[in-house]
């Protein structure tokens, strides 16, 4: 029989490319989506695409309803108020916990969480990516649960750091914080693959695994901008970008957005946790657990066009 895996935020970055993964090793895929992402949805044999809100238990049952694992990866990451985040990053984690503790089959629950759950003070987001994690407390102990805290994630669909990498294509490169200040980086190929290895596993128990692309001690802005010079055979302009412009533009990005209804990007809790010291990761744990290994760096995808 044919394996059935239940997917949250599979019309989104990482969502789909967890998707195309599971679909290309054959196992049937059920998916949540909005109304309003309806056209987003692509046809295929192995996807049974299942209308409806992360807010609506309903929506949330029909989803589970003869799966045998479940991947969390919707998320909220714009916002200006704890409720914009909790109400997606938390609140559904909750209701699916309970409706898997209560529905036959279910054996294993993954959350895509973040890393940035490791420090909770510096954001709403950070703040409710820890409390979506806690929430896995409460699994039944016969459900294997893990989440997921992978860095930054970046590759094609991307909209938050691959226009950061196609400035440097055009030869610039933002340096946003201090020289000290180093982070991992994870292609989302990578990650889909880390869900497929976890998927397959015999890991049992709760768990919390950070990931990271295998380059030890992370990067910097200035390595980042070296690598990309070397990648692409051009000189790049360092660009530094003054804290203190990057806090002002954020201050006003959230007065535009509350004047007109949206949900901004960069906000004050972004920015600390932009220019935060240290957001490497230690990926040992998954990969002693899962077998699974890292392929791609960021100066492959750039020599690949992988971005």
């Amino acid at each position: 029989m044919t394996r059935v895996i239940a997917v949250t935020g599979a019309t989104g970055f990482i969502g789909s490319a967890i998707v195309q993964r599971l679909l290309i090793n054959g196992l049937k895929v059920k998916a949540l989506v909005r109304p309003c992402s309806r056209p987003k949805c692509f046809r295929h044999p192995a996807v049974l695409w299942v209308e409806g809100e992360l807010s609506d238990r309903r929506s949330l049952k029909r989803l589970v309803s003869g799966a045998e694992a479940v991947i969390h990866c919707a998320g909220a990451v714009r916002g200006f108020a704890r409720e914009d985040f909790d109400a997606v990053n938390v609140y559904p984690v909750h209701d699916l916990v309970d409706i898997c503790n209560h529905a036959p089959g279910i054996s294993a629950f993954l959350l895509i969480s973040s890393l940035a759950a490791r420090h909770p003070d510096l954001s709403f987001y950070a703040m409710s990516k820890r409390k979506g994690e806690s929430a896995l407390s409460a699994i039944n102990p016969d459900i294997r649960c893990t989440a997921f805290r992978p860095p930054a994630v970046y590759g094609p669909g991307d909209r938050e750091i691959r226009p950061v990498l196609k400035l440097m294509k055009r030869g610039i490169a933002p340096v946003i914080a201090g020289p000290g200040n180093r982070f991992s980086l994870l292609h989302v190929h990578d990650l889909a693959e880390a869900v497929f290895c976890w998927l397959n596993s015999k890991v049992s128990g709760v768990h919390v695994y950070e990931l990271h692309d295998g380059l030890a001690g992370g990067y910097s802005w200035e390595g980042i901008a070296a690598l990309a010079s070397q990648a692409l055979g051009r000189r790049i302009l360092k660009l530094r970008i003054p804290l203190r412009v990057l806090s002002a533009v954020a201050l006003f990005n959230v007065f535009i957005s509350r004047l007109h209804g949206t949900q901004p990007m960069l906000t004050p809790g972004k920015v600390r946790e932009l220019v935060h010291s240290d957001w490497v990761c230690d990926n040992k744990a998954i990969c002693e657990d899962t077998a699974w290994r890292p392929g791609i760096r960021l100066q492959d995808a750039l020599k690949q066009g992988l971005i």
